[in-house]
């Protein structure tokens, strides 16, 4: 999964490791990276820690909200 807000980042990350055979889901800040989340849990995050609505290091500790609930 790759979340950043800045779009272009997104597409050049996207087109690397599409050619590298992975599959990729895209979100534009966290708090759409964790509705996604809740679909299909990604193997891999490349989080931007500098965005709007929710930055990477409130998304890291939501994400861990959510996987200590779970255990």
């Amino acid at each position: 999964m790759i979340v950043d807000d800045k779009k272009s980042t997104r597409y050049l990350l996207h087109q690397v490791l599409q050619k590298e055979g992975y599959q990729i889901i895209e979100a534009k800040n966290g708090k759409q990276c964790l509705e996604m989340f809740s679909i299909q849990i990604p193997d891999l995050i490349l989080l931007d820690t500098m965005m709007p609505e929710m930055n990477g290091f409130n998304y890291y500790i939501k994400l861990q909200e959510l996987f200590s609930k779970d255990l």
